[in-house]
């Protein structure tokens, strides 16, 4: 070893088919209602309009903010987020509106004011106080119901009709089950397909086609489950594939871009957000902002530069646009892997997922990842497979992937990062989500289960049950057109596991440990010591090591080294 080794060592050896993280937005048995409530469009909150004229001035933007800052660790950062448009706020060309939801209990800024309120969002150069015209006060509102979405987007649209609409929601994410989490009144979540229902209601009864862009400032968004839900509704959208930090996007660059030319495309904003993200946040590349962060997250190092706070923090960040037109090329293709990989050793197949790169797991902190990178694992697949059919199928999805990412950010730490992610769970955690008492995959992502073969191959890959091809719809995910009712319960169907059947895990395998010991059990300083550890069995992910020293002073372990072993 190359760094010093001191009296007493601590050494573990880490054995794992993916490496498990802990999550910034949250466990998701904190979040998940015992039953799930059917969504109905019907608002009491302002009513219903029988009429909107979406048409706006040709070239103008409206901007829409959903902020559900009604959580104890994300209300001061979601609330800076506003102060952040506030840096620009509107133009003739550009309107901002928002809908903020704030925590009673935790940050105590701008006369510590609860509830929910609207704002036309102005300028105003101070980040610690909201300045922009008060529109609404609506008092506590459940930003976790899909009506309060609904009924915010919509009166947003008839109010402020523009040629191009942009929908931004902030808050916790959990990929395809949703997020958007309140603790007061309902103590609730949005799922996955009450978003889409509130979507297709907006689409619907404001006749605006799709947006022009879409955006989850949130964590772990950025899945084929959830851009197939959006495919409808959109034409191009940003999501992230791994946890956020705290500060969320650069607000002020990219607004300020599209005020500076609100002729940009729904595209060029897209891709602006992501070139922008971490590196061009005002509280880092403002000098006074910038100190206050630091301060507030550092123990030391309140002379660090902006480019130093970026770097730091962009080490394991993601962040992608994607054209959502491409989303049902995206999944035909996906679909055809699903198909040839039934034909091939399922061990082979749970092999690339343990290489595959994988992102910060919802589920309990016992369960492995089960969000991983599309592009990365069709590359292990292909290794691990061997087999030719297999290759071209891969080879397709990477084709569409590539035309599907218009743009994507990923840090060092996160290396396998292509923009895409998908689930992809064990079998113990598989057999928990196709339990409709808890929470159904297929139920909650219930238009990517309509378009993808995928759920029905992991029916297959652990139950042994024969795909039904004739089950899929790609139509699905087109434009809205019409009646914005669909019902999906057919392809949930299709997948779902025969009553009865035994969950196997193709993936799982022994491992054997044997004494880990050493040449030297106390040596002096930057002295070495060879320490060893014979380990065998099958299916075997990746090894690192983790070596710590016990500090009398702390009377605790300091970590001195950690990586993986080679083989």
């Amino acid at each position: 070893m190359k760094k010093s080794v001191w009296p007493v060592l601590s050494i573990i050896l880490v054995f794992t088919l993916s490496i498990s993280l802990l999550t910034g937005c949250g466990d998701i048995s904190d979040y998940l209602d015992e039953t799930e409530e059917s969504f109905d469009s019907t608002s009491e909150e302002t009513g219903q309009i029988t009429e909107i004229n979406s048409q706006g001035e040709p070239g103008t933007w409206l901007v829409i903010l959903y902020q559900d800052g009604d959580d104890d660790v994300l209300e001061r950062d979601i609330f800076l987020d506003l102060n952040e448009a506030e840096i620009v706020g509107s133009s003739d060309m550009v309107t901002i509106v928002t809908q903020l939801d704030r925590y009673d209990g935790a940050f105590d800024g701008d006369g510590d004011w609860t509830g929910t309120k609207r704002f036309l969002v102005q300028q105003d150069s101070d980040l610690e106080s909201i300045a922009s015209e008060e529109l609404a006060d609506l008092g506590e509102t459940d930003m976790s119901d899909p009506q309060t979405l609904e009924a915010f987007v919509t009166w947003a649209i008839s109010a402020y009709p523009a040629e191009h609409y942009a929908l931004i929601m902030s808050d916790h994410g959990m990929g395809w089950l949703g997020g958007w989490t309140d603790p007061d009144p309902s103590d609730g979540d949005m799922s996955l397909s009450e978003i889409d229902g509130a979507l297709s209601n907006i689409v619907t009864q404001t006749g605006i086609g799709q947006f022009d862009f879409f955006g989850f400032d949130a964590c772990l968004m950025a899945q084929l489950e959830t851009f197939s839900m959006l495919a409808p509704y959109a034409q191009y959208a940003v999501a992230s594939e791994e946890t956020e930090p705290a500060v969320g996007w650069a607000y002020a660059s990219f607004l300020n871009a599209l005020v500076e030319n609100p002729a940009m495309s729904g595209a060029d904003l897209a891709r602006t957000v992501v070139n922008t993200y971490i590196s061009e946040d005002y509280r880092i590349t403002d000098d006074e902002a910038r100190i206050s962060f630091v301060e507030e997250n550092y123990e030391s190092g309140a002379d660090l530069t902006a480019e130093q706070v970026a770097e730091d923090m962009s080490v394991d960040i993601t962040l992608s646009a994607v054209d959502l037109s491409q989303i049902a090329a995206l999944n035909e293709a996906m679909n055809q892997l699903a198909i040839v990989l039934t034909y091939v050793d399922q061990s082979s197949v749970a092999a690339a997922r343990a290489y595959a790169q994988s992102y910060t797991s919802v589920f309990d902190k016992d369960i492995p990842d089960s969000f991983y990178d599309l592009g990365n694992f069709v590359e292990f697949v292909v290794d691990e497979t061997g087999d030719s059919d297999v290759a071209n199928a891969a080879q397709q999805v990477t084709n569409v992937l590539q035309q599907a990412v218009l743009a994507e950010k990923h840090g060092d730490q996160k290396p396998g990062s292509t923009g895409i992610s998908f689930y992809y769970p064990n079998s113990e955690l598989y057999e928990m989500t196709t339990d409709e008492e808890w929470v159904s995959y297929t139920s909650t992502a219930d238009r990517f289960a309509a378009a993808s073969l995928w759920d029905d191959f992991l029916v297959f890959h652990y139950m042994g049950k024969k795909m039904n091809t004739d089950s899929v719809d790609l139509s699905v995910l087109d434009p809205v057109s019409g009646t914005s009712t669909q019902d999906f319960s057919d392809a949930i169907a299709a997948s779902a596991p025969e009553t009865g059947a035994t969950v196997e895990a193709p993936g799982s395998g022994d491992i054997t440990v044997g004494e880990v010991t050493s040449t030297s059990y106390e040596l002096p300083s930057y002295d070495t010591a060879t320490i060893s550890a014979e380990v065998s069995g099958t299916n075997i992910g990746y090894v690192f090591y983790y070596v710590s020293y016990y500090s009398e002073e702390d009377n605790s372990y300091l970590m001195a080294d950690m990586e993986f072993l080679s083989s």
